[in-house]
């Protein structure tokens, strides 16, 4: 009787840690695929097209506001392209 605080102490623990490593989907391994091409498609299709996207835009945003005073409408019209065109130009660097 004194291990039963114990006992309902660490159950929930326990459950949880159980139904945590049920959940957990099969790793990529069992079929053959190395963890560093999964690691480097993932980071590609996933984190680094937001990364880039966000370049991209921080680009166009410093032309429309860091502008020259004798490229002032040369900075808009290319900052404005590439804001409309922000998909386009990540599409031509891989992502």
């Amino acid at each position: 009787m004194k291990y039963l605080p114990l006992v309902r102490r660490h159950l929930p623990l326990a459950v949880l840690t159980l139904v945590g490593f049920a959940a957990l989907p099969d790793l990529a391994l069992a079929q053959g695929a190395d963890p560093f091409t999964t690691g480097t498609t993932w980071f590609i299709s996933g984190p680094a097209r937001g990364i880039a996207m966000l370049a991209v835009a921080a680009i166009a945003v410093a032309l429309f506001f860091l502008r020259f005073s004798l490229m002032f409408i040369g900075c808009v019209l290319a900052g404005g392209l590439l804001l409309a065109n922000i998909t386009t130009i990540i599409g031509f660097l891989g992502f």
